[in-house]
C-alpha cells in the first residue's frame, strides 16, 4: 500500500506462503500464480493491459475468468476459484497489512477480506473501520468461503464481527473481484462526517446517510424511502440518486435498522432504467424486497431485504 511499511517480515511471509494449497494444486504453481497476479496488478493501469495476463492466471490458480461492466464504462474482472485458496496465502502474496474477515449481509452469509483502516470510538464495544484492499490501481475484493471457525469475535466492523485473519483458524478465498480503485474506497465504515465516494456502512442516525448523499450527489437528485410505520417487523431505508444528465445509471443504497443499534448498509450498487427514471421505492412485505419504481409503477430494480426482519422471541 502507498506509503505504508510491509507488515510482514520475511520469516512471517515465508511461513504464511508455506500453507498447503487446496487439494489438486501444486504449492509452487499456486504461489507462482499469486506472485504473478500481484505483479500484473502493480504494473497494469487499465483494463486493456490487465485483461491479457488475468485470463491465463485464472487458469493457473485453478479457476475461471469473467468480466462485467463497472461504473463509468469501466470493466470489472472476476477470478472464480474451483479449488479455494487459503486466505493467508493470498494475504502473504499481496503483502496486505492487518487483514480481517467481515460479513457484508445481515445474516452473515457473505464474508469478504478487508483491511484495517482505524479504531472506532464506540461505548458499545471494540470496533474498527475496514476497507477493501487495493494493489496498484485496482481494488481487490476477495470473497471468503465463510467466517473462520471458533468463538464469536468480540471485535466488530460495521454491523459484523471482525475476525483477525492472521490469528486463529484460517478460511479460504473462493473468488477475487478486481475493479478500478479510488481513494474513497478507504473511507471508514462509521463516520461522524462521512466523506469520499464510499457511503458509510454503519451509522446511528439516518440523517448521516442523507447528509453524506447530499454532499456527494454530484450531478444528481437524491431520493429517499423509509419504511417506518409501513412494516412492523422490519425497518428499511432506501436512498438513490437520480442523475441530471448523461447515462441513466442510478446509484442506490439500502439500509436496515437493528432494534438495539443503528443503520447497517445491506446492499449498494447501481442500475440503469430502460426508460424514464426511478421516481419511487416501496417495501413489499410479502416478498421481503425493496422495489425501485418508475412513474407508472414499472419495477426497475429489486433488493432482497429478508435479513432486515426483526426476530421475535
Amino acid at each position: 500500500m502507498r506509503g505504508r511499511r510491509n507488515f510482514f517480515g520475511p520469516a512471517v511471509a515465508l511461513a504464511l506462503l508455506a500453507f498447503a494449497p487446496a487439494p489438486g494444486r501444486a504449492a509452487d504453481d499456486t504461489g507462482k500464480a499469486m506472485t504473478e497476479l500481484r505483479a500484473a496488478l502493480e504494473q497494469q493501469h487499465d483494463e486493456a493491459s490487465l485483461r491479457p495476463p488475468l485470463r491465463p492466471l485464472a487458469l493457473q490458480l485453478g479457476g475461471s475468468f469473467s468480466e462485467r461492466e463497472a461504473r463509468e464504462g469501466r470493466r470489472a474482472f472476476r477470478i472464480t476459484l474451483i479449488d479455494p485458496i487459503p486466505a493467508r496465502r493470498l494475504i502473504a502474496a499481496m503483502g496486505w497489512e492487518r487483514p480481517y474477515a467481515v460479513a457484508g449481509d445481515t445474516h452473515q452469509n457473505v464474508w469478504s477480506l478487508r483491511l484495517w483502516t482505524g479504531d472506532v470510538d464506540d461505548r458499545s464495544g471494540a470496533r474498527i473501520a475496514t476497507h477493501t484492499p487495493h494493489v496498484g490501481a485496482w481494488a481487490v475484493d476477495a470473497s471468503l468461503a465463510g467466517r473462520p471457525k471458533g468463538e464469536l469475535s468480540r471485535l466488530s466492523s460495521g454491523g459484523s464481527p471482525a475476525y483477525d485473519l492472521l490469528r486463529g483458524d484460517d478460511t479460504s478465498v473462493v473468488s477475487i473481484l478486481i475493479e478500478p480503485w479510488s481513494e474513497g474506497s478507504q473511507a471508514a465504515d462509521r463516520m461522524k462526517e462521512p466523506q469520499g465516494d464510499a457511503a458509510p456502512t454503519f451509522v446511528l442516525d439516518k440523517k448521516q446517510i442523507e447528509d453524506w448523499l447530499e454532499k456527494n450527489k454530484a450531478l444528481g437528485y437524491p431520493r429517499y424511502f423509509d419504511s417506518e410505520g409501513a412494516a412492523p417487523d422490519m425497518r428499511v431505508l432506501a436512498a438513490w440518486n437520480i442523475p441530471y444528465s448523461g447515462l441513466n445509471w442510478t446509484d442506490f443504497w439500502v439500509y436496515c435498522l437493528a432494534p438495539t443499534s443503528g443503520w447497517t448498509l445491506l446492499e449498494s450498487g447501481y442500475f440503469r432504467p430502460l426508460e424514464d427514471q426511478a421516481h419511487g421505492a416501496v417495501l413489499d412485505e410479502a416478498t421481503a424486497e425493496v422495489r425501485f419504481l418508475g412513474r407508472d409503477g414499472t419495477v426497475y430494480h429489486r433488493v432482497p431485504v429478508d435479513g432486515c426482519k426483526v426476530k421475535r422471541p
